[in-house]
């Protein structure tokens, strides 16, 4: 199911580059695992720990500034377009 809609995503990113270059418009998808936010603020650090534990490095959940900093690093490289960018510490969770 992740993987389908993964490809949707990314499909739907590049269509829309296409039809949107012309106006001088660019599209990206920034694709997230878990960030630290208002919403996981709540999650006891044990809890954390288990769900950040499948990825590569760093083990823990995303800062807001390094979400800014990759949305920052998309604007100022014009030829960013029609791509979809995990950023998510190279993690992979394990199928259900």
């Amino acid at each position: 199911a992740y993987s389908a809609a993964k490809g949707a995503i990314t499909a739907m990113t590049l269509t829309m580059a296409r039809d949107l270059g012309s106006l001088g418009i660019r599209c990206m998808t920034i694709a997230p695992s878990l960030f630290d936010t208002g919403l996981t603020a709540g999650i006891p650090d044990e809890g954390a720990l288990q769900l950040t534990k499948d990825a590569a490095f760093p083990r823990r959940m995303g800062q807001p500034d390094e979400f800014a900093i990759m949305a920052i690093s998309i604007f100022e490289c014009a030829m960013m377009n029609g791509s979809t960018i995990r950023v998510d510490g190279g993690q992979r969770f394990a199928p259900r």
